[in-house]
């Protein structure tokens, strides 16, 4: 039983090289189909790789160069953060708060505080170069794990959408060559028939 599925699949390899080979019974077909299969491995075995290191690379690095263009400042709550009843210790919500942007300027917005921040309490915000608050930085770690999530999404994709680009040509070239099958049946069918009777 084991010599019959090595026989198989020894089989089932000369059948897959045999676009490759010289062959009578090849057609341009069997050769374009060949080199299709050829192209997506290609595309999936190093393009969609290197693309994804690229793409994580680029968007980790650019997190951070965002970062670097951001300010630590002190911001004062003007109103008291709430306190929902579902919430245990340590949450944050929006509430108002009062800070100076780089030129001196006095602003008032909203920013994520402890639950239960009293008015007047000091917290720490983000600002960026024209004093508008943003989210704390992404540090080394975040960055580059977000970096490696959109980059391994982007192989990924790359690799979807070749298997499908794969699989309809390989659905036209079939739909082609049954086509041509049928074609060539019609025209053979009826001098058989005429032997036959």
């Amino acid at each position: 039983m084991r010599a019959e599925a090595e026989g198989d699949e020894a089989m089932a390899n000369r059948v897959r090289l045999w676009r490759w080979r010289r062959n009578p019974l090849r057609r341009g077909s069997d050769r374009a189909e060949a080199w299709v299969c050829l192209a997506a491995g290609l595309v999936m075995g190093v393009g969609a790789p290197v693309a994804g290191t690229v793409v994580a690379v680029g968007s980790a690095e650019a997190t951070l160069r965002e970062g670097e263009t951001l300010r630590r400042t002190t911001a004062e709550v003007v109103e008291a953060a709430p306190v929902p009843g579902i919430v245990g210790s340590g949450g944050r919500g929006l509430t108002a708060v009062r800070w100076r942007t780089p030129d001196g300027a006095l602003r008032v917005g909203a920013a994520p505080v402890a639950f239960g921040s009293g008015q007047g309490a000091r917290v720490t915000v983000w600002q960026d170069e024209r004093g508008t608050l943003r989210d704390a930085p992404a540090g080394p770690v975040e960055a580059w794990a977000g970096g490696a999530l959109i980059g391994g999404s982007t192989a990924t994709a790359i690799c979807l959408v070749t298997m499908a680009l794969r699989g309809g040509v390989r659905a036209h070239l079939n739909a082609r060559r049954a086509a041509r099958w049928e074609r060539e049946w019609a025209a053979i069918a009826p001098r058989w028939s005429d032997k036959a009777a």
